[in-house]
């Protein structure tokens, strides 16, 4: 009882008999530390799960950084060649007097609202939800695909 006081309330006197314990004698039983305590006169024994020691943690969250460091750069590269070559079309277009800015800023509003929301970014794949339902004409709050009054869904394009 008192490892259960110890762990669910802070109770220091048990907190100091864990210790006590765990400083006196460990046994080893297949991998995992057995620590037996007296409570009310009755012996109980219960394994304590084994843990990553100090360098195995820290070998593991270097592991996990190098991962996120090497994913981070992968989308860097991934990011610059989708910049170049959206780069090259729009000088190739303006070059050939295909489009102007006042045409390309138009269409950027436009492709930017087609998800329903004016954020200046493209979400492809997210249609624009209705505001109003087409069956019973309630109000939709934003980003919502149900009708909240009768329950008309609207689907995903």
């Amino acid at each position: 009882m008192g490892l259960v006081k110890m762990l669910l309330w802070g109770d220091d006197e048990a907190e100091q008999e864990i210790d006590s314990i765990l400083l006196d004698g460990d046994d080893v039983d297949s991998g995992r530390d057995t620590v037996e305590m007296n409570a009310d006169d009755s012996a109980t024994s219960f394994p304590i799960p084994s843990t990553y020691g100090p360098e195995e943690s820290i070998r593991l969250t270097q592991e996990r950084e190098a991962a996120e460091v090497r994913e981070r750069d992968a989308l860097n590269v991934r990011v610059g060649n989708l910049a170049l070559a959206i780069e090259s079309l729009l000088r190739l277009l303006k070059e050939k007097g295909i489009v102007t800015n006042l045409d390309l800023s138009r269409m950027e509003q436009q492709v930017d609202l087609e998800d329903g929301h004016a954020d200046g970014e493209y979400h492809p794949g997210l249609s624009p939800v209705p505001s109003h339902c087409p069956k019973c004409e309630a109000r939709i709050p934003s980003g919502k695909r149900l009708c909240q009054l009768c329950g008309h869904s609207f689907p995903a394009e």
